[in-house]
């Protein structure tokens, strides 16, 4: 069995039922400006920009960003707000005529970091916030994360300017974090549990026959003595 950790976020931002199923070679979700996804393609493309950087001699940090602001755009082109759930996506894909083993693929929401791999994913929010440096994040109280932002009091800074300053300050990191995080925090979908169920029912099943081929084994034993 081949096991793949995706994402619940591979569907569109639509509300509503998600219904459980895997992505098709080549789909693509509502949004999309193109109606195929070619991973082929996808993959020349960024081949193509990565030799086109080093043959410019650009630095480490600006082939990162570069890197990164092509991922984006390509994800969103097909539908998808950024390059992780998009590559999920196409993980996804790729696996579709894997044929060496059975493939389960769960999409959980947000996977959070144990104490020895450190601050990863949202993580980051609830370490700023205990540490006192976020005092506030932007939220939607309609979704299942309710956060709500708490505004700074414009009409003060010019009596109190280092802390509009310092305020502003903050406000900026948490509004690239909410940019980062938009598609998550005002995520209003509800997904489908019947794979789990029909998953869940089998596992009984299987149970009740081996209790039943064990007694059944228990009883032969005995009459043999």
């Amino acid at each position: 069995m081949l096991l793949q950790v995706s994402t619940a976020f591979v569907h569109d931002n639509k509300k509503g039922l998600k219904a459980e199923k895997r992505f098709r070679m080549g789909q693509t979700v509502d949004g999309s400006k193109i109606s195929y996804l070619d991973t082929n393609m996808e993959k020349k493309i960024i081949e193509e920009k990565l030799k086109a950087l080093q043959m410019q001699k650009a630095t480490e940090i600006e082939t990162t960003r570069a890197m990164k602001d092509l991922g984006i755009e390509r994800a969103m082109l097909h539908g998808w707000p950024n390059t992780y759930v998009f590559t999920k996506a196409i993980g996804e894909m790729l696996l579709e005529n894997f044929e060496k083993a059975k493939v389960v693929i769960i999409r959980p929401t947000i996977v959070t970091s144990t104490y020895k791999e450190g601050v990863r994913t949202m993580d980051s929010i609830f370490v700023a916030y205990g540490k006192g440096k976020l005092k506030f994040f932007v939220g939607d109280p309609n979704s299942t994360l309710d956060m709500i932002l708490k505004w700074t009091n414009m009409m003060c800074c010019n009596l109190f300017e280092s802390i509009y300053a310092n305020a502003r300050r903050r406000l900026s990191a948490s509004m690239r974090l909410t940019e980062l995080y938009k598609p998550y925090v005002f995520f209003q979908g509800v997904f489908d549990d019947v794979n789990t169920e029909n998953l869940r029912r089998m596992i009984k099943e299987a149970t009740r026959k081996l209790c039943l081929i064990l007694i059944q084994s228990a009883f032969n034993g005995m009459s043999t003595l």
